[in-house]
């Protein structure tokens, strides 16, 4: 309700932006994107995405690029929590600054610091991810930046049930394609060949369970073999 009706006072012109989300905000990171703070917002803690100017980009064109795709990001999460998707909620949207107040969740760590810890007979976790990510496409968001990193694994014990987050929709975008979603997972297979060569078992085993869960899973299966041999060509002609 909150996006919503964030989304219907900007179309309006009568944007809340009352919260002063610069208040006692901490910095934690920096990506390509957007700048990570942590702050406090109604009494509990949470995560501050910031955008920041691009220097290098026209002024105003760079201030419209920021408000699209802070729209699609919101829409995006939207989406997801309608449907039950594990993704951050939000709690406040600064659009003048480019702020999105996020939900923090304690004990939680980027995929890519737990990979290296599993085994291979343990499963929970690959199916807790292709699971996510079939419900998330099935609600045809497509995520855009699919890595080890933008996937928070919470509390996570070997043996015991884990859960997820999904994060960082700054790319995101809502399409029905299913050569979106083969893109989108071989952007994670790459991450996995690159990053982890010694865990693909893990990503192989992630998406069978993708596969089982999704609604169009046979044909963006068949979509991804086909983005594979694209992306090997690539590859050979340099």
């Amino acid at each position: 309700m909150l996006i919503r009706n964030f989304c219907m006072a900007e179309e309006a012109g009568d944007v809340n932006t009352s919260y002063d989300t610069a208040r006692e905000m901490t910095f934690i990171a920096q990506g390509a994107e957007a700048r990570l703070f942590t702050a406090t917002y109604l009494g509990r803690k949470v995560i501050v995405k910031e955008r920041f100017p691009k220097s290098y980009r026209h002024k105003e064109l760079d201030a419209r690029l920021t408000k699209e795709r802070l729209r699609a990001e919101i829409r995006s999460l939207l989406r997801c929590r309608q449907i039950g998707v594990p993704v951050p909620p939000v709690y406040f949207v600064d659009a003048g600054k480019g702020r999105l107040v996020l939900g923090f969740v304690e004990g939680a760590v980027p995929l890519r610091l737990v990979v290296p810890t599993l085994r291979s007979t343990e499963g929970n976790l690959s199916e807790v991810l292709g699971k996510a990510l079939a419900m998330m496409h099935n609600a045809n968001v497509i995520h855009g930046d699919l890595t080890s990193s933008n996937v928070l694994v919470v509390d996570h014990r070997l043996g015991q049930p884990s859960s997820i987050l999904l994060i960082d929709f700054g790319l995101s975008f809502v399409s029905s394609s299913v050569e979106d979603k083969a893109v989108d997972l071989f952007i994670l297979e790459k991450t996995f060949a690159i990053s982890h060569p010694d865990e693909q078992w893990f990503f192989d085993a992630a998406l069978r369970h993708y596969a089982d869960n999704a609604k169009e899973g046979g044909k963006i299966m068949r979509k991804l073999d086909e983005v594979r041999m694209r992306g090997r060509k690539r590859s050979m002609v340099g």
